[in-house]
């Protein structure tokens, strides 16, 4: 398994990551090469990616080979970013994290904006689709009216997993990082919100209170979102007090359920901690 590489002012090299040994790549001279380097936040990354005045190479960490690709521009390619991805005047690239392989992103414009930051990597639109860039360079993209309204969509904030969560004017959906996309009808997508916080995660609409557990929405039977309070416990991080104007609950950080309480909110203990259940 290659796990590094090196060079010198001709040759390429790999180290093995079990027994350290140092392999030359064969039949590749970086003569009259320079490498890609890109940066972004600050900090400078310097790629497996070689070009000379016609070409662009890439090291293939699984064969331990230099691979020539193919209608790349060199003359405009750069590294956007802005956008956290590769560009010429063609089209736009995204890079493998795992292999370093440069992929085209067929079919969205060179012009793409980047519409957010997800978890996972940069989230790319146009005018008639949306490319959440995954690790392993794969856009997974979502076009215009199937479903998604592309002039009202937008990422919701506070999702902090390897998912994502967005909504436009019609629907809430959920997209998990296999492309798998999810239309999430119990929520009221004008007023959805969502939180995520110490292992406590939940939405809240017009409609109700919903606690997210296990890639699963249970909403919070008798609850009124209007006058809903949410209470952190010591040091605000492992345990909840919730309540509205009649009820309270109580919750621990990672557990499955809202524990219903007995107890009038005006005069209820909010100090003490809820008895685990």
């Amino acid at each position: 398994m290659i796990f590094f590489i090196i060079h010198d002012q001709h040759s390429l090299y790999g180290i093995d990551a079990e027994t350290q040994q140092v392999f030359r790549v064969p039949d590749f001279s970086l003569d009259g090469k320079t490498q890609l380097s890109a940066t972004a936040l600050g900090e400078t990354i310097h790629l497996p990616l070689f070009k000379d005045s016609h070409d662009l190479y890439s090291f293939d960490v699984r064969s331990f080979t230099v691979e020539r690709l193919e209608n790349v521009d060199i003359a405009t390619l750069r590294f956007d970013a802005l956008r956290f991805v590769f560009k010429d005047r063609h089209r736009l690239y995204a890079l493998n994290e795992n292999t370093f392989e440069l992929i085209p992103l067929v079919g969205l414009s060179v012009d793409a904006e980047l519409l957010d930051m997800a978890a996972y990597g940069p989230v790319l639109k146009d005018e008639t689709q949306v490319a959440f860039i995954l690790p392993s360079g794969v856009a997974v993209i979502l076009k215009d009216k199937n479903p998604v309204d592309l002039t009202t969509f937008s990422l919701l904030p506070g999702w902090s997993s390897g998912d994502f969560l967005f909504r436009d004017q019609n629907h809430v959906y959920y997209l998990d990082t296999l492309g798998a996309l999810t239309v999430l009808e119990q929520f009221d997508a004008a007023t959805f919100s969502f939180t995520q916080n110490n292992g406590f995660a939940y939405g809240k609409d017009k409609n109700g209170f919903y606690h997210y557990y296990n890639q699963t929405w249970d909403r919070l039977e008798g609850a009124d979102p209007n006058t809903l309070t949410i209470r952190t416990g010591v040091n605000g991080n492992y345990y909840y007090y919730l309540s509205d104007d009649d009820q309270v609950w109580s919750y621990y950080a990672g557990d499955d359920a809202i524990k219903l309480l007995a107890g009038d909110p005006d005069t209820f203990d909010f100090d003490t901690p809820p008895e685990q259940f």
